[in-house]
């Protein structure tokens, strides 16, 4: 018996981000088993790169406070955090991580409505990775960074953003 398709309010692309460490073993990137089993996933996927970061980030604020502040983050995973932020912010889907494999056929279950309710499907999905309290982790919460998802424009990541820019300014001028 078909089952009803699932009502997803996340736009069905995947985001994988390169950003490299010049001259390091991985500069290069290249299809393997991790990014494929997203591409066979049925959805869209985009590839980003540090120069297609910075035109979303020039695209998303006219201010330039996002494309100034990717451009002073003085290392790559800086940059590749920041970015991860901009793309669900500015395109919404799912972000995820070269080195992640897909283990679940999408759509998810938990991106649909809850069962026997009339809620709307979420907006938004992060993970928690730990915390303080039960693993001993320094910061408390940690979230999950490596497969995130959500519509675009989620106030979440517009704060998140303008809580990287207010403090690498104020990070930068102490150097």
């Amino acid at each position: 018996v078909p089952t009803d398709p699932l009502e997803v309010a996340i736009p069905q692309t995947v985001h994988q981000l390169f950003i490299s460490t010049p001259g390091t073993r991985g500069s290069s990137f290249y299809l393997d088993r991790h990014s494929t089993s997203w591409l066979q996933s049925g959805w869209k996927v985009e590839y980003w790169r540090e120069s297609s970061c910075l035109e979303l980030a020039h695209e998303l604020d006219d201010t330039g406070s996002y494309a100034a502040t990717f451009q002073a983050l003085p290392v790559p995973i800086l940059k590749s955090d920041f970015c991860r932020y901009l793309i669900l912010f500015g395109r919404g889907g799912i972000y995820n991580d070269l080195d992640v494999h897909l283990l679940q056929p999408l759509p998810w279950p938990v991106m649909g409505p809850v069962k026997d309710g009339d809620e709307e499907p979420p907006a938004v999905i992060v993970g928690l990775e730990g915390d303080a309290a039960t693993t001993g982790l320094p910061r408390s919460p940690q979230f999950v960074q490596w497969t995130m998802a959500s519509v675009p424009g989620h106030p979440i990541f517009r704060d998140v953003l303008q809580s990287i820019v207010d403090r690498t300014v104020h990070y930068v001028s102490t150097q």
